[in-house]
């Protein structure tokens, strides 16, 4: 959205309701609107409305028993737990942090249900609790519940950097980097990561179908492929451009850092790729302000 004379920021009114009346970050106001979180703080500043006038104090998002309930009793995720309380998807995931609720896959009991009673596969857990295969592999190892796919400790052992093993499972089994992934309970990455390092030839992607989904933090589009792995779009894009090599694509250490900060503005030029450690120095920077390009 352009920044005109009918920008919904420009009206202090509509601004104050949405702020102040229903309880709406920064962040949520600068997603629902689409331009950057700094525009909204400073048209906060020239409306005079205080930034920290304690807008949530009484919100049932602020409850912890409430988010323990809908989050770990009912499943539910923190957007549709936004949804559910009125406010975005970063103010629920905020408030879920902020008040210690433990997060699904560091929850025993509900590892052991999904895992074990209900045979979920890790991939399954890891979309229900928005983290990564192998956050949840590490957790249900560090609760003694046994990973069920192959005789692999992921205490001691690191399979996926196994050469026979890859080979076995890729080329042998001809299961798809993403199978691999889930039966050796590390991350897709990982196992190209590795793929790449020991110069097993590999099959082609063969993407054809395009998925939108959203994360508690962002909502980027997704390329999905036939046999389920995902990429993320503004990866794809970048590694098509050429700003980004097929091993930086293949490595989830490498992030591509949008200069505007708009997660859907995928111009070329809005794409930097650096690693996970220079970019979190850029967005926890007190003095980072997105570029206008």
């Amino acid at each position: 959205m352009t920044n005109s004379k009918n920008s919904p920021w420009r009206s202090e009114a509509l601004l104050r309701e949405k702020y102040v009346g229903e309880g709406l970050s920064s962040r949520d106001l600068a997603e629902l609107w689409g331009c950057s979180k700094s525009t909204i703080l400073n048209w906060l500043d020239k409306h005079g409305i205080d930034k920290d006038n304690g807008h949530m104090t009484h919100s049932m998002w602020q409850d912890k028993e409430t988010l323990e309930y809908l989050y770990l009793e009912k499943g539910y995720t923190a957007p549709e737990i936004g949804e559910l309380l009125g406010c975005g998807d970063n103010t629920a995931d905020k408030w879920l942090k902020k008040l210690d609720v433990s997060r699904r896959y560091q929850n025993k009991e509900w590892l052991y249900e999904n895992f074990v009673e209900q045979e979920k596969s890790i991939t399954e857990m890891a979309d229900m609790a928005c983290c990564t295969l192998q956050t949840v592999s590490r957790w249900l190892h560090k609760h003694d519940i046994l990973p069920k796919h192959g005789d692999a400790s992921y205490a001691d052992e690191k399979p996926w950097q196994d050469k026979e093993t890859l080979v076995e499972l890729y080329h042998g089994e001809k299961l798809s980097a993403a199978r691999v992934a889930e039966k050796l309970g590390c991350s897709e990455q990982t196992v190209r990561h590795w793929l790449i390092q020991h110069d097993i030839d590999r099959r082609s992607c063969g993407y054809r179908t395009i998925k939108t989904y959203k994360s508690i933090q962002h909502r980027y589009p997704t390329i999905q492929s036939g046999d389920g792995h995902t990429v993320l779009v503004h990866r794809f894009l970048a590694y098509a451009c050429g700003k980004m090599s097929f091993e930086e694509l293949c490595d989830s250490n490498m992030i591509v850092h949008h200069r505007t900060n708009i997660p859907w503005d995928n111009r070329p030029e809005n794409y930097e790729v650096m690693d996970r450690s220079e970019h979190m120095k850029i967005h926890a920077s007190k003095d980072y302000y997105p570029e206008v390009i």
